[in-house]
């Protein structure tokens, strides 16, 4: 924690360095004001008028850097009871994530102004969602798989971290967009970051009692379905995709109708032990073991789940009909009792 005479050292040369013709040195001077907002607020608020003549600076550092200003003033609950001036610092942060066409503002944006949202969502969360699906499929891939600091290197040599928005969003938010991004960019196979991302929205059931958010996660299974399952022939993604599925398919509750639905994608699942097994195109190729262990545990879990899920699989295998593929899954079954 820096002492009053050196926050006051930094609020001299923001201000000096806020007019300079400079964008590098704007910049700059920005990232001194988010270490003093982020330690003592108040010393920043006289400065608002000056922030928000920069809303059209032009830069993309300078958007950016503006960007974490604003977040770091919205984080501090000593500015709540100030809500005039809270409102000040929401409509500049909404006007930038508006007026940047850049990937890298975005990027800071989203991941800077997560932690708003539970407090400021109300105010921040269109043009914040605006902003998270702006992004390409690499772009955002990237924001929310990352699992520690990630930073930007700004031609002012200011470190700008990244740190995943993840936890701060809805859940089904997040898969809907990384579904629609996926299918956007005509990806053919998920990548380790969308399995990294449907590992963390799926780390706690949804709220199986609600129609819409069941119907919700039923639309991105259908839309992912073919990606998914095929990600078991996968050496890299098999054994979390085991654990995305299995959660996926069984919360929903088993006699409801999305259950059916989800049950009903089964016969794509089959296909895909298929070709971990027993693979048409090359016989003599079948995939690695890993991929084999992975979908043998994923059948023994969905059999062991319930006798919905069993009855669904032993359809899908008997349709299937391929000795392969049920020699396989056979092969790792504990003997049954007496024998």
């Amino acid at each position: 924690e820096e002492s009053e005479d050196l926050l006051g050292l930094y609020i001299y040369y923001a201000m000096t360095g806020l007019g300079h013709q400079s964008a590098s040195l704007r910049a700059s001077a920005l990232s001194m004001l988010v270490l003093v907002a982020e330690q003592s607020p108040l010393l920043v608020m006289p400065m608002l008028e000056k922030l928000e003549a920069m809303r059209d600076d032009g830069w993309w550092e300078v958007s950016a850097q503006l960007l974490r200003v604003c977040a770091a003033l919205l984080a501090q609950e000593d500015l709540s009871p100030r809500e005039a001036e809270c409102e000040t610092v929401r409509n500049l942060a909404r006007d930038v994530l508006r007026a940047s066409q850049s990937p890298l503002v975005r990027k800071i944006g989203v991941s800077c102004l997560a932690p708003c949202l539970k407090r400021h969502g109300g105010a921040l969360m269109e043009d914040y969602v605006a902003a998270l699906q702006a992004l390409n499929e690499r772009d955002f891939s990237a924001v929310m798989a990352t699992d520690h600091h990630h930073q930007i290197l700004g031609n002012s040599l200011s470190h700008m971290p990244i740190i995943s928005p993840i936890h701060a969003l809805p859940p089904l938010l997040v898969a809907e967009t990384l579904a629609r991004k996926i299918e956007e960019s005509q990806l053919e196979n998920l990548e380790n970051e969308h399995v990294h991302v449907l590992l963390e929205v799926l780390a706690v059931p949804f709220d199986a009692q609600d129609e819409a958010t069941c119907a919700g996660w039923l639309a991105v299974f259908k839309k992912l379905e073919l990606h998914v399952y095929v990600a078991l022939a996968d050496q890299e993604l098999a054994d979390n995709i085991v654990a995305v599925l299995h959660r996926w398919i069984t919360y929903f509750p088993p006699k409801s109708a999305e259950a059916h639905d989800v049950l009903a994608t089964f016969s794509t699942l089959a296909k895909s032990l298929k070709l971990v097994y027993n693979p048409e195109n090359n016989p003599d190729d079948p995939a690695p073991d890993v991929c084999k262990r992975a979908a043998f545990d994923l059948v023994r879990h969905l059999r062991n789940s319930g006798d919905v899920y069993k009855a669904a699989v032993e359809k899908a295998l008997a349709e299937l009909n391929d000795p392969l593929v049920a020699e396989a899954l056979n092969a790792f079954a504990p003997p049954a009792e007496g024998a």
